[in-house]
């Protein structure tokens, strides 16, 4: 059974953010003791810093105002010149305003030679002096940096992937957290579920969060997506004419005319976005479908909800006379409140939508609705069969990478306030998303059903591939010729001990210069072909090799793991180009063959023989 506190999960979070605030102390405690930190010498540190930081950026400041008054000086000066120049010229031109216009020339060269020895002695000797005070504090203030970051290395080097998940899984039993998403859960989840696999080419897989509500799993799923899109360009031509007309006096006249002639063609172009949204597995009412949206406004209240709830009476009721005569089975609920705020109007299966939003599924739902406080009515929810997406728009702007390089910092009590308030925003945003499904009672008591996973399957799933191939810098794996946002797409290979042999293919776009010419009246009478000038997009592909490996060692024993002669060796016998690390998760450039001998190798690398193997091994023999 469910935990209790959870039934109304809404009145839970309060207490469920207490537990978690308290995991977040107790786990930052135990890495402050760990790591060996002297707060209190990080402290004076940081003050130093600070005050050094502080110093020159002042410093930077001056020496931009100066720097400024340099460029205004030349400015000036050339007006001077320009101006000295314009009055010699009038002066030789008119007599009469000739001693004038040669006085004031005079006044602008000798402003002019006045403000060219200013910028050259008094200013260049100022912005000299004020760039060695600038460089001097600057250096400074990194020497001091360099102390605050020595003195948190211990600690920094603590920080690893499965942080989040850890803490997490500490605030209550429902929900459950993995370090990442396996090649066995994936499998699960596509053949209990159908959750689809990742071979639409025009999206790529950036970051997955995983994680199981009684057995059944869930995703946190953010992507890349490519899309067509018409795109408009513009092109002009300017054109002349002359007209001939007689006046009233008989004399011929002589008109000039100019015309600037405008023409549109619309072409494809790519247009790229991200999207994070969280999928849901379950048995629970596998036949229902149906798709809410947002309804509520953050300024609603209970008298617009009203208002909703009768508009929405009389329009259910006319749904369900027309879907008795069609032969259907469309039943409002008797919670009208409910009908207009959740809409899940297009629902397909009358008693299993009836099974999950029993009276307290409704209650739930609607207090999450109503709720003004973190995000309001702010997603979507789709039910196909056994799976459930829910997409919010308080997620599209949470990192939910586990990555614990992102805790990081040379200030003990930032990084403390970073940690608790980083982990604080991935727990609400992603129990934000849960909560429209835990609210339904059915979805926190039907288990998973136990599933045998095939022994052919990679070590980490085709999502996870996708992710650490992504981690690298966005053109890494580009094409040469692409000009446009590439998505990488990853193609299992086979399996070779503890390594995914992994296809990473980037497709992006080539530009070609187009010119179209558009037909357009002019006003002269005549048709002008007018140059639209556009860019035709072309796709391209690159294809590179890398090896993946999964790892239970933490991210700083990993990191001094990888540093030793035999990790070294074979890199440089595998002939890696490039290394990218990501939830435990470790992916090698390179098109070498790996052997079993070599994934043996590697595995010995990263679970380094202890004392007791040693001693088991000399008593084996």
């Amino acid at each position: 059974m469910a935990d209790e506190t959870m039934l109304e999960p809404l009145k839970a979070y309060p207490l469920l953010k207490e537990k978690l605030n308290q995991a977040i102390d107790e786990y930052f405690k135990e890495l402050t003791e760990k790591s060996g930190v002297d707060i209190g010498l990080n402290k004076e540190i940081c003050t130093r810093y600070y005050k050094a930081d502080g110093e020159y950026k002042e410093a930077a400041k001056k020496l931009g105002s100066i720097k400024g008054l340099r460029i205004f000086l030349v400015v000036m000066l050339l007006a001077l010149i320009v101006g000295a120049v314009v009055l010699f010229v009038m002066s030789s031109r008119n007599p009469n305003t000739k001693i004038l216009f040669m006085i004031l020339g005079i006044v602008c060269a000798v402003l002019a030679v006045g403000d060219l020895i200013s910028i050259f002695t008094a200013v260049k000797r100022t912005i000299a002096a004020r760039q060695k005070k600038t460089d001097e504090l600057k250096a400074k203030a990194d020497s001091i940096l360099k102390e605050a970051e020595e003195s948190m290395k211990g600690m920094n080097a603590l920080l690893d992937d499965n942080i989040v998940p850890t803490i997490l899984n500490k605030t209550n039993d429902l929900i459950v957290m993995e370090p990442n998403f396996s090649a066995e859960r994936y499998q699960y989840f596509r053949e209990q579920y159908g959750l689809e696999d990742n071979s639409n080419q025009d999206i790529a897989i950036v970051n997955v969060l995983s994680g199981t509500i009684l057995g059944n799993p869930f995703l946190m799923q953010k992507q890349f997506a490519h899309h067509t899109i018409s795109k408009t360009y513009t092109g002009t031509l300017v054109i002349h004419w002359t007209t001939t007309s007689t006046d009233s006096n008989g004399k011929l006249r002589v008109e000039h005319h100019t015309q600037t002639l405008v023409a549109h063609v619309d072409k494809p172009a790519p247009d790229y976005n991200y999207e994070t949204f969280l999928v849901y597995g379950s048995d629970a009412a596998p036949d229902l479908s149906f798709t809410r949206y947002p309804t509520v406004k953050l300024n609603d209240n209970e008298k617009d909800y009203a208002k909703m709830a009768s508009k929405a009476d009389k329009e259910l009721k006319k749904m369900q006379e027309a879907s008795i005569k069609k032969g259907g089975s469309f039943t409002p609920l008797g919670n009208s409140e409910f009908e207009a705020l959740f809409h899940a109007w297009d629902r397909d299966h009358e008693t299993q939508f009836r099974l999950l939003f029993t009276p307290l599924g409704q209650k739930n739902e609607l207090a999450l609705l109503k709720s003004k406080q973190p995000y309001g009515d702010d997603f979507t929810f789709l039910k196909r069969k056994k799976l459930n997406y829910i997409s919010s728009v308080h997620s599209q702007s949470i990192d939910y990478d586990p990555n614990g390089e992102r805790f990081q910092h040379f200030d003990y009590e930032v990084m403390k306030a970073n940690f608790s308030s980083s982990i604080n925003e991935i727990f609400q945003g992603l129990y934000f998303d849960l909560i429209p499904l835990i609210s339904i009672p059915l979805y926190q008591q039907y288990k998973s059903v136990d599933y045998i996973y095939g022994k052919d399957t990679p070590n980490v799933s085709a999502y996870e591939h996708e992710a650490v191939a992504n981690s690298f810098p966005n053109d890494f794996f580009q094409h040469e010729d692409s000009i446009t946002s590439n998505i990488v797409k990853t193609q299992f290979v086979k399996k070779v001990g503890m390594f995914d042999q992994v296809d990473v293919t980037a497709h992006g776009f080539r530009g070609v210069p187009r010119t179209d010419y558009v037909p357009t009246l002019g006003g002269d009478g005549l048709m002008h072909p007018v140059p639209v000038h556009w860019t035709e997009y072309i796709d391209v592909e690159k294809t590179t090799p890398i090896l993946v490996a999964a790892s239970n060692t933490p991210r700083p024993q990993l990191q001094t793991l990888l540093q030793n002669d035999a990790f070294k060796n074979l890199v440089e016998r595998l002939n890696c180009s490039s290394f990218s690390y990501n939830k435990r998760i470790m992916a090698f450039v390179t098109s070498a063959q790996v052997t079993e001998a070599d994934s043996k190798e590697f595995s010995e690398i990263l679970n380094p023989p202890t004392p007791i193997d040693e001693i088991k091994k000399k008593m084996a023999r």
